[in-house]
């Protein structure tokens, strides 16, 4: 791995071509996310159709703590951490008061630098930045804003032995399958 850093971090974890994500057809296979973006601009695409959203070992990639697992082991052997909060513990997070998540969110903390975060982008689709460095002071504001202060954080350490040991934590199904909105629908 090169030096770790923002725009390594940004490499390994800023798209869902490089978290492995695909998207089901309704078939049973499989559309990368490209060939997702040409099924939207088809004239003929569904506006109403559900292409559930899978990391490449089978998990949903809906999950904001199964983003966070695939960070820790995307930087292995580097220190990270999943952290998180529920919203009744941290009522003045951005991700509490505009209900991002409805009852909590758990994201990646890598070097004890960066915070690390694809999910508010790929399935909140709240913000355009998915690393956060926690020494700048401009980051650091922002983090403020939207996870509210580090004291109401824990550790999931239930995730983040299944990260260690390779296995997703268990999920249940999805409520709500990944909708991607048509381009044509404004």
């Amino acid at each position: 791995m090169q030096e770790l850093g923002r725009d390594e971090l940004q490499r390994l974890f800023g798209s869902e071509e490089a978290l492995g994500i695909r998207f089901t057809r309704p078939d049973g296979g499989f559309y990368s996310p490209a060939e997702m973006d040409a099924y939207w601009h088809r004239p003929d695409a569904d506006p109403l159709a559900e292409f559930p959203s899978q990391f490449a070992d089978g998990t949903d990639a809906i999950c904001c703590t199964n983003y966070a697992i695939h960070v820790v082991r995307g930087v292995r052997p580097i220190s990270a951490q999943i952290m998180g909060f529920a919203n009744i513990d941290n009522p003045h997070s951005r991700v509490a008061l505009e209900e991002i998540h409805p009852a909590g969110h758990d994201f990646a903390i890598v070097a004890d630098r960066y915070l690390v975060d694809p999910w508010i982008v790929f399935v909140a689709g709240y913000t355009h930045q998915i690393v956060f460095d926690l020494s700048d002071p401009r980051d650091a504001a922002t983090v403020l804003d939207l996870y509210g202060p580090a004291e109401c954080w824990t550790p999931n350490t239930r995730a983040m032995e299944a990260a260690l040991r390779g296995v997703t934590e268990p999920q249940k199904p999805p409520r709500a399958l990944c909708v991607r909105p048509s381009p044509r629908s404004g």
